[in-house]
């Protein structure tokens, strides 16, 4: 993300710094990221932004933060229960054991999440209503394996591939999320009566991981800059 277009990567930083930075507060490059468990046969999925308990690889909005989005992402997240903050990201379904430790979906049915949509409401605002989840999905050209020794299957050692800063779409629109409003973030995916996101490995489940790249203000949402007129950002407080 950051490599294929910095000019535009600095403009959204150079945003919030022309104003908070003559505060002295620099914007940091951070990232919200919001798991939410799969379950079997349900197709609609909202994720807290302002979580309050996170698991290990979580990273939410807080109430005094102002966050402006550069790009953002839906996965898939494979979680072991007994190896938190160890998971892989996939921008793909993966099936099956493979790699040692990597596991896999038990059925397709996952799929239907890139015949989905995301929609996203910063405050009252509807800035997305329904950007199609294909946009999200992308398959390897080589995907983890297993390969046949004549006797059993063996991992060939091959790790899934996932590159955030090529996989995550930069948004054009300005996204800007404020930790004093209460905001909007659904995935919502076509089902059936047996849809079933189970997972072959003991101790994994599977997840809808929403994930976002920007700039991240500390501060930033005080009620002197929510009611500074030269403040940019002040409607979104």
């Amino acid at each position: 993300m950051f490599n294929r277009n910095i000019e535009f990567v600095r403009k959204r930083f150079e945003g919030p710094l022309a104003y908070y930075g003559a505060k002295g507060i620099a914007p940091e490059i951070s990232m919200i990221r919001i798991d939410e468990e799969l379950v079997n046969g349900q197709g609609v999925y909202k994720f807290n932004l302002k979580k309050e308990i996170l698991d290990a690889s979580e990273k939410n909005l807080k109430r005094n933060d102002l966050f402006i989005v550069v790009g953002m992402g839906v996965f898939l997240t494979l979680k072991d229960s007994t190896k938190p903050g160890t998971e892989v990201l996939y921008p793909f379904v993966q099936k099956e054991n493979t790699t040692a430790g990597i596991p896999g979906f038990k059925t397709d049915d996952i799929e239907a999440l890139y015949n989905g949509e995301l929609h996203i409401a910063t405050g009252t605002t509807v800035n997305i209503n329904a950007m199609p989840m294909q946009l999200f999905k992308r398959v390897p050209c080589r995907q983890t394996e297993l390969l046949n020794d004549g006797q059993a299957l063996v991992a060939n050692g091959v790790k899934p591939s996932i590159d955030l800063d090529r996989d995550l779409q930069l948004m054009a629109e300005e996204l800007i999320f404020a930790g004093t409003q209460d905001h909007k973030v659904q995935v919502s995916f076509p089902t059936f009566a047996s849809s079933d996101y189970t997972t072959s490995a003991a101790n994994t489940k599977g997840y809808v991981s929403f994930i976002a790249v920007g700039y991240r203000v500390i501060g930033g949402t005080s009620e002197t800059y929510k009611n500074d007129p030269t403040n940019p950002y002040a409607d979104c407080i």
